[in-house]
């Protein structure tokens, strides 16, 4: 599977949004796989606490995903911060786990 994920990169187009109208999409789901988790966990902690450092206040990317606390305007640096942790998080599996250089892709 890897290799075929690879051998077509050059005509794809990448797009981690857009699969449901929550922002924590299907976040959860990736957290619970064994062979994600820990990419996902680390960083949804990470992009938690750049979060935490422009607000001012502790933010638990972690706990709002575990807890599908999903967060809306009133918490919209949250919302950002989840999206982009779980982009990254995303990219980092495709390169990490299923050796995809996305960098390769057509679109992203």
């Amino acid at each position: 599977m890897e290799q075929q994920l690879s051998e077509g990169i050059a005509e794809v187009a990448l797009s981690f949004r857009g699969y449901n109208i929550t922002n924590l999409g299907r976040t959860g789901e990736l957290l619970v796989v064994p062979a994600y988790a820990a990419i996902v966990r680390e960083e949804l902690t990470r992009y938690g606490q750049i979060c935490s450092d422009v607000v001012r206040r502790p933010v638990d990317l972690v706990r709002i995903v575990e807890t599908s606390d999903d967060p809306g305007l009133d918490r919209y640096a949250e919302a950002i911060a989840l999206i982009v942790a779980a982009e990254a998080a995303q990219l980092r599996l495709l390169r990490e786990l299923h050796g995809v250089d996305y960098t390769q892709a057509k679109l992203a």
